[in-house]
């Protein structure tokens, strides 16, 4: 890839947990479900990928999906399979000016904090037309990209989360983190994902989580980890059902100090100060698995999404899936 993936000062999650001093303050708090449910590499992915019929590789906005097809397209040429057809799905997205049009109601035109939340849907942002000509196609093709699942819903479903945090962090090195236009700047990107992308994406991850086959954790840079759809929910059911932690968001402000620098084992000591400090902001930090030490992060909405009456109660008629405390 060219250029950085990621502006930040905060340390990507690792691929396994370092424990650091005993009693100290933990970074990567993990929800452990057992051996053997979490995979690593891309290798390993490829080779669970059906050998005919229509693959379907999904996934949130801001995903370097060209790179992961590239690393695919790699591992099953060395393996001798047959290739499939690849196609991204952006050929069927709206041109930039009719996405434009659209989530400009929502965004607050030159207001610089306000707007309002989205009623739009993911099949809003294209072609209907193109995208159902996609779907008279049965050769055997890998459709991939943000709504690639809105081709075939009975497809073999790879979805490739990103926490929000490194959306943000991805968005401030330049990268597109919005749905089918180019990236403006990280001020308007972050609103226009707060009161657009993210609720589209959200309820489109809502549709499809009971379909998705393989579920990848997609932050770092050629090191994916994995877990099977079934597991996956599985695993979210038993959470909904037990105590667990949310990973900690760190980052520096202007109204920062150095407490938590000098005694939180692990924070990246080289930056000015730490402002921030929070769990749990629902929409910003994620819940990580562990499995044979491989950790995998997914977002806190895919348990308010498959279980909201276990972590709610009663309270879940007033606010549905929505976790209600900041």
């Amino acid at each position: 890839m060219k250029g950085a993936l990621r502006n930040t000062s905060q340390y990507i999650l690792p691929l396994q947990k370092n424990q650091g001093p005993p009693g100290n303050y933990d970074l990567y708090p993990v929800y452990a479900i057992g051996e053997g449910k979490i995979f690593s590499s891309l290798r390993s992915l490829a080779a669970m990928l059906p050998d005919s019929g229509t693959i379907v590789i999904d996934g949130f906005a801001g995903i370097c999906f060209e790179e992961f097809i590239e690393e695919i397209k790699r591992y099953l040429v060395e393996e001798k399979r047959y290739l499939p057809q690849f196609i991204n799905v952006e050929e069927a997205l709206l041109s930039d000016e009719e996405i434009g049009n659209a989530v400009s109601a929502f965004t607050g035109g030159d207001d610089p904090l306000f707007g309002r939340r989205t009623d739009l849907v993911l099949r809003d942002f294209f072609d209907t037309a193109k995208i159902d000509q996609l779907n008279e196609d049965e050769s055997y093709r890998v459709i991939y990209g943000t709504g690639a699942s809105l081709v075939d819903s009975k497809a073999f479903l790879v979805y490739i989360d990103l926490p929000k945090n490194e959306v943000q962090f991805r968005s401030r090195a330049g990268l597109k983190t919005n749905i089918g236009t180019q990236p403006v700047n990280p001020k308007y990107d972050y609103k226009r994902n707060y009161f657009v992308d993210w609720f589209v994406l959200k309820k489109h991850k809502e549709d499809i989580l009971s379909e998705i086959d393989l579920f990848v954790d997609g932050q770092r840079p050629g090191e994916i980890t994995f877990i099977k759809g079934n597991d996956l929910r599985k695993t979210i059911r038993g959470m909904s059902h037990n105590a667990f932690r949310v990973r900690p968001w760190f980052e520096p402000g202007p109204w920062g100090g150095t407490w938590m620098k000098d005694r939180i084992h692990g924070l990246n000591k080289d930056v000015c100060n730490y402002a921030w400090s929070f769990e749990l902001i629902s929409p910003e930090n994620g819940l990580i698995l562990e499995s044979g030490e491989l950790m995998l992060e997914f977002s806190f909405d895919l348990l308010m999404m498959q279980e909201p009456s276990s972590v709610l109660g009663d309270c879940q008629e007033v606010y549905g899936n929505e976790f209600p405390i900041r």
